[in-house]
């Protein structure tokens, strides 16, 4: 069910787009951990100013995925495997369910395009996906949700995730963060190191002081950061 956000909500999402949103927004998918995966935003900002993307996705862990994604050349590759007709009607579909959100009496500038902003092919794979997580039949959301099952190395996004949740005091969740990293990479030094430095954060010293010598026993040189 959809949520208004909270304030804890609205932080969340700040951190994690690295900016506040201009406008407002209800949160319609969230984690495992109640915190925000994807919003929707009004179509129109404070300003009458038009919002062309209905669906964002706030997940920093999925966003960095995503991002490693589009940097292997996600883009081109989901174009060149999704029919293009299919595309071009989840833009049709997604432009109608967000124009149906601008208020009848409301003349001035409306948003314009599909997913992304775009008419046809594909723009941004974190917005496809953002509407696919939110239900909508999405033919590139698809492709990005196989694609990222099928691409299990997520020690970058893990420690993405995780260094949010530090900013924003949700030190068990950042331990679970660092902890999956760990299960990936037991060698991961960084790894240890950040985890106890949440631990020490949760006064759990005992717990910490032991990552902290396993952080310097794969990595000698991270003892000055403990001086």
């Amino acid at each position: 069910m959809d949520k208004e956000p909270t304030e804890e909500d609205l932080v969340f999402v700040t951190e994690s787009l690295g900016r506040k949103p201009e406008g407002l927004f209800t949160v319609v998918v969230r984690d495992e951990l109640d915190n925000p995966r994807v919003i929707r935003n009004d179509p129109l900002l404070a300003n009458g100013r038009p919002m062309p993307t209905l669906y964002w996705l706030v997940d920093p862990l999925i966003r960095s995925k995503i991002g490693t994604l589009e940097s292997q050349g996600g883009v081109k590759k989901a174009e060149k495997e999704c029919d293009s007709n299919s595309i071009k009607e989840a833009h049709k579909r997604y432009s109608k369910e967000r124009d149906l959100r601008v208020p009848d009496s409301y003349t001035g500038p409306k948003p314009s395009g599909g997913v992304g902003g775009t008419r046809k092919g594909v723009k941004c794979l974190h917005a496809h996906y953002a509407w696919f997580l939110a239900g909508g039949k999405d033919p590139v959301g698809a492709w990005v949700d196989k694609a990222l099952k099928e691409n299990p190395n997520l020690v970058k996004a893990l420690f993405s995730r995780g260094k949010v949740n530090e900013k924003l005091k949700k030190y068990k969740s950042a331990i679970l963060d660092y902890t999956k990293i760990i299960e990936l990479s037991p060698k991961n030094a960084n790894a240890y190191k950040n985890r106890g430095n949440v631990r020490s954060k949760l006064k759990q010293f005992d717990k910490a002081i032991t990552d902290f010598e396993i952080s310097v026993d794969l990595n000698p040189k991270l003892v000055s950061s403990y001086n």
